[in-house]
């Protein structure tokens, strides 16, 4: 039985009000819904993309790259070290830009930058984000993303390890800038050196065996036989134009600005090194030729830089190439060298020379596969993150309640309702009451019409006020 709660019945009735609360209150709450289906979805596009849920990504870049992050030491010669590293570096650079083509094409938000000098992508760091754009998805989505123990965006990484790429190829500019150096002041050594050809005896990289008591050996990049000694030369390029090498009084080796004279930065003295090869070819010439011989060993640094200018304090021997015929013509207090003599010193120096050795080249292609690898990794990361950021808003729309806000209709009663609430009226009108009384009875009555609970509360309460 449904009670109206006027007697017009024109507003809902008990019981339809009571089935509208029931419909609400059996209704389940949809965010369980979403997680539900949202947690099957996740567990299925992590076995589809191969990642972990709940890894804290941190750990996982590291145990990718534990080990074996360091520079693989390749052993060449000298003179192969600088075509190595120009080939590893185009190699390099050509897999970088590989790395950057894929980036781009990732679907993110924002675009990744070519350089460090600002990182553009990502949901914090984004400029061009957008109030409905894909990282307004991502952070809605954000319980159900993996980004775990990272302060920044998954998408974030891959410029960094893009970044990274770029550094591994600014380091190796360095080493090539330095072996093309080397390179570029040997070969103004040896034009120079020409010059003395038959009148002086010249030998170049001439290594010799167990050096001193640890067992090293001695690379001496030339050896000049005069009549005036043993000329022991360490070839350097050092500075460059505007620049000034400053040797000390006390033997620090430092390079200026010519204008100002400020320190840009200090450099290894040579002096230490070039002496000890001194000692051991005085060594190995008086186990040959006996310790009555005595054949004058001379020390001698040779800038192979003609931009540079040179200021030496000290008492070392410092000269360009150019300035060597001055220089040994110049060196007092030592008997002539015969020709016979300097011949045997170049036989002796040839016959125990051991040849170049090889040294260490730093490859940096197993640095750049493990980036490679993170990025493999973590692109998979940021395309699950995105196919969830999507899934979680087709959920929500797929799953939100949708109630019609309906207007509250008003019955229209029948003639015959109308008639009967009307009949009230008249006996109300025509009876000889108390105006007072008349007055409870109209306005509890006309209220009654609407709202039966109502219009007897009002009728009591007006009773109490009016009559009583």
């Amino acid at each position: 039985m449904s009670f109206a709660y006027g007697l017009l019945q024109i507003v809902p009735t008990i019981a339809e009000n009571r089935e509208e609360k029931q419909k609400r209150a059996m209704q389940a709450d949809f965010m369980q819904v979403v997680d539900r289906e949202m947690g099957a979805f996740c567990e299925r596009k992590a076995a589809e993309y191969g990642i972990t849920r709940g890894m804290n990504l941190i750990e996982l870049q590291v145990s990718i790259t534990r080990d074996q992050c360091c520079c693989e030491e390749l052993l060449m010669k000298n003179e192969e070290a600088l075509p190595f590293l120009e080939k590893e570096r185009e190699e390099l650079m050509a897999r970088r830009d590989a790395m950057f083509d894929r980036l781009q094409r990732l679907p993110v938000e924002g675009e990744f930058a070519l350089d460090r000098s600002e990182v553009r992508i990502g949901r914090r760091e984004c400029r061009t984000s957008t109030a409905d754009g894909r990282n307004a998805l991502l952070s809605k989505a954000e319980k159900y993303l993996e980004n775990s123990v990272l302060d920044f965006p998954t998408e974030e990484y891959l410029q960094r390890a893009y970044n990274s790429i770029s550094n591994i190829i600014g380091e190796m500019d360095k080493d090539i800038a330095i072996q093309q150096k080397g390179v570029s002041g040997e070969k103004e050594v040896n034009e120079q050196l020409r010059l003395y050809e038959g009148k002086y005896r010249i030998l170049q990289n001439i290594v010799l065996e167990s050096a001193d008591s640890q067992g090293n050996t001695s690379e001496v990049d030339v050896y000049i036989i005069t009549d005036r000694g043993l000329v022991v030369v360490e070839v350097k390029n050092y500075g460059n134009e505007n620049q000034r090498l400053h040797i000390t009084n006390d033997g620090r080796w430092v390079m200026e600005d010519i204008h100002n004279g400020n320190i840009l930065r200090r450099i290894d003295s040579p002096v230490e090194q070039n002496t000890r090869h001194c000692l051991a070819v005085e060594r190995l010439l008086a186990q040959e030729l006996g310790e009555d011989c005595h054949i004058p060993v001379i020390p001698v640094i040779f800038i192979a830089n003609n931009k540079v200018s040179i200021h030496n304090e000290s008492r070392s021997s410092v000269i360009r190439v150019s300035e060597f015929y001055t220089f040994i013509n110049s060196v007092q207090g030592t008997d002539t060298l015969s020709g016979e003599m300097q011949e045997k010193i170049e036989n002796l120096l040839k016959e125990h020379n051991i040849g170049a050795r090889d040294f260490p080249v730093k490859s940096r292609r197993r640095m750049v596969g493990l980036l490679e690898e993170v990025e493999a990794v973590f692109t998979n990361y940021v395309l699950y993150n995105n196919e969830v950021a999507e899934e979680y808003q087709k959920a929500i729309i797929r799953n939100t309640p949708v109630y019609e806000k309906k207007k509250r209709k008003w019955k229209k009663p029948s003639t015959m309702t109308i008639i009967l609430c009307l009949l009230p009226y008249l006996p109300i009108l025509l009876f000889d009451w108390t105006p007072e009384f008349r007055m409870v009875l109209l306005a509890g009555y006309t209220m009654m019409l609407f709202n039966i609970p109502v219009g007897l509360f009002a009728a009591v309460l007006l009773f109490f006020i009016l009559i009583l």
